[in-house]
């Protein structure tokens, strides 16, 4: 797959920039924490051999799909496998997620753009007792995320397909809160703040919103610049593939570049 030329100068740039490796030059005890004990840490779970064999297996899936097309992606045959590579968040991205899910105890969970699930299913290990609610609108998609929720019983997920647009307020009428959302949907601007303005009153402070593929394009990187500077976000952390936001009150309003 070609790579942007837009994401490739995005990449320079960051490397350039990215400074905060293992929490140097963080002065705040909480950040340094987190970076060196939820995106830094290095302990094998007991739940990542499990998950990294489903990888494999399903990156060598030749079995064939048809995607209607949804959000920014187009109507077109692939496979189970190249889906999985396309449009799978990488191995180290995903435990990650499973270590920030694990790290808060999180209940409540969010993600928009379910794919084949292998995200879904890092996030509901990590906890078994949370709630894990994921959106996706490509039906096909939508069918093989449940049939491996199923088989590897995950229990703690809810998957509905359908129009994230539609189905997202319905979502969040029945949540008492969020504790973490998981942005992986159609990259525009303006869906991106759409989604985060909708989220955002049932945020709190512990609260953590993750958005894949900041750097994507000059739209995405628009909306993570409008994102990081709203007044409720505290601490905002750039790691090029994702970003995340924080927004505990306590802390001081900071940006990181970390280089990851």
């Amino acid at each position: 797959m070609k790579i942007p030329y837009y994401k490739i100068s995005a990449y320079l740039r960051y490397r350039r920039r990215a400074k905060h490796y293992k929490g140097f030059g963080v002065h705040s005890p909480f950040v340094f924490h987190w970076l060196n004990h939820v995106l830094y840490e290095k302990d094998f779970f007991y739940a990542y051999q499990t998950l990294r064999t489903i990888r494999k297996e399903l990156l060598l899936n030749k079995t064939e799909i048809t995607l209607a097309g949804f959000g920014t992606s187009p109507a077109r045959t692939t496979t189970i496998g190249e889906s999985a590579k396309k449009s799978t968040t990488k191995q180290k991205y995903a435990e990650r997620l499973f270590r920030i899910t694990n790290n808060t105890n999180a209940q409540y969970i969010v993600e928009l753009g379910t794919n084949i699930g292998l995200t879904t299913m890092h996030v509901a290990a990590a906890n078994s007792q949370a709630n894990v609610i994921t959106i996706e609108g490509e039906p096909s998609l939508c069918d093989i995320a449940k049939r491996n929720f199923k088989q590897h019983n995950l229990t703690n997920i809810t998957t509905i397909q359908g129009d994230i647009d539609l189905m997202l307020p319905e979502v969040l009428e029945k949540l008492p809160r969020l504790d973490i959302v998981f942005f992986d949907a159609n990259h525009t601007y303006e869906a991106t703040i759409n989604y985060f303005e909708q989220c955002l009153p049932k945020a709190h402070s512990k609260t953590v919103f993750i958005f894949d593929d900041i750097h994507w394009s000059e739209e995405m990187e628009r909306a993570w610049n409008k994102i990081r500077q709203h007044p409720k976000i505290r601490v905002d952390m750039d790691l090029f593939q994702m970003g995340i936001t924080l927004f505990n009150p306590d802390l001081q309003k900071e940006s990181y570049i970390v280089k990851f």
